[in-house]
């Protein structure tokens, strides 16, 4: 009854298999008595050709070594045996009738992993045995799960290595795309700027004809204003042109300086006046008069500004109103031109300021435009290390925000000297 309890305690669910090597018959006998109720199976062999030939055809689980039947060099001899089968994940116990361990060390020298005296305490050899089926049995399923692995390993390697190639691959196309787009973006800019002059001169030749033939008939006369308005267009295509092909190549530089804001803005609202009263737009500014001056590159924060202005004109209904506010923000000068015109939708927001972009909302008096002006904005204010942004709302118009940072000049004085430091004399 202790014996079933014992086993009904935690013996191994797989059937375990025990190879005896040696030549007491009425020990394998009892050993086959005493390991029956766990379902195991006792084979018995006397050779080492006879162990060669079980191991190589059946999983072993416990190997047990008759002390009493074999020297200690065929001890050896049967240990060694493991090498030559090493998917055998089985575990050794040398039966002996010693209990001295001079006579015992040897064996473990020579390989065996446990011992049991003989003759053997039931619960004890039944314990031993338990132990050994255990740890062949994990031995058995860690190998897997490391031969698995490494297939998962060999499997991942080659993966790595195509993506590897794909990466390699696609930083060669993408060089390849940065070559094609910088030659197509030198190949604008040298068509535009060949076609400034020719065009220029068409403007001038228009403008001379309109004021040499003041007489001409209607007819015709609309045909050399209409000639007029096409090539001032065309000329202020071909110059943003010019002017987004530099920024993209570095060939801009900014010059910033303390610029008074009242000061600065009223030209670009006096220039801007003529575009609102034709439209009856109304026009609202909101200087913050505690902020006196800023430092940025006045040329070309007049160039943003004003065409955020004409933008917000040209996208604004008569009779609607145009409200610029100028204030500072935590260390920062914030310039938001905010209009009543269409808005823009949510899904063209990240694209508004890409080059050529013209979205779904159209002049509201037919102007023109090139979709160049806010791609060049923003390369102009990133110049000054802020950012540009617009909130809008379908129906309720949209308001373009100019974030410039403080530090401006100290920005550019230590780009100056980073220059200068690795400039080659």
């Amino acid at each position: 009854m202790v014996k079933d309890d014992f086993i009904s305690l935690g013996w191994p669910s797989e059937r375990a298999v025990i190879l005896y090597v040696g030549d007491k018959t009425d020990v394998v006998d009892q050993i086959r008595r005493d390991v029956a109720p766990t379902g195991s199976r006792v084979i018995c062999c006397r050779t080492e050709r006879g162990v060669r030939r079980i191991l190589k055809d059946v999983p072993v689980d416990v190997l047990l070594l008759h002390q009493q039947s074999y020297t200690l060099t065929q001890i050896e001899s049967f240990l060694k045996l493991r090498h030559e089968f090493p998917e055998q994940t089985l575990f050794a116990l040398l039966l002996t009738p010693s209990t001295q361990w001079e006579e015992i060390a040897p064996a473990f020298e020579a390989g065996i992993d446990d011992f049991i005296t003989t003759p053997y305490n039931l619960l004890t050899f039944l314990a031993n045995i338990r132990t050994g089926v255990r740890l062949a049995t994990l031995h058995r399923e860690l190998k897997e799960k490391n031969e698995n692995l490494s297939v998962a390993a060999t499997s991942y390697k080659g993966a790595f290595k195509q993506v590897g190639d794909l990466a390699q691959e696609l930083q060669q196309k993408n060089l390849q795309l940065e070559e094609l787009s910088n030659l197509k973006d030198e190949m604008v800019g040298i068509v535009a700027h060949d076609l400034r002059n020719p065009v220029s001169a068409v403007e001038m030749y228009t403008d001379y004809l309109i004021e040499e033939l003041k007489d001409l008939a209607e007819e015709p006369k609309s045909f050399l204003l209409n000639t007029k308005t096409l090539v001032s267009e065309v000329l202020t295509m071909l110059s943003e042109l010019l002017d987004l092909s530099s920024f993209e190549n570095g060939r801009v530089e900014i010059h910033p300086d303390d610029v008074e804001l009242r000061r600065f803005l009223e030209p670009i609202i006096a220039q801007m006046n003529l575009l609102f009263n034709q439209k009856k737009i109304r026009y609202q500014l909101n200087l913050d008069e505690a902020q006196k001056s800023w430092v940025f590159d006045k040329k070309r924060i007049a160039q943003v500004l004003e065409n955020l202005l004409t933008n917000a004109a040209k996208f604004s209904e008569p009779n609607s109103s145009v409200i610029v506010h100028i204030s500072r923000e935590d260390g920062f000068l914030r310039i938001a031109v905010q209009d009543k015109g269409q808005g823009i939708p949510e899904d063209e927001i990240p694209k508004i300021f890409q080059k050529f972009h013209k979205g779904y909302a159209k002049p509201t008096a037919g102007e023109s435009s090139t979709g160049l002006g806010l791609a060049i904005a923003k390369q102009i204010v990133e110049q000054h290390q802020g950012n540009i942004h617009v909130d809008s709302q379908i129906g309720e118009g949209s308001t373009f925000t100019i974030i410039l940072p403080s530090t401006v000049q100290e920005l550019i004085e230590e780009k100056e000297t980073l220059q200068a430091t690795y400039v080659t004399p």
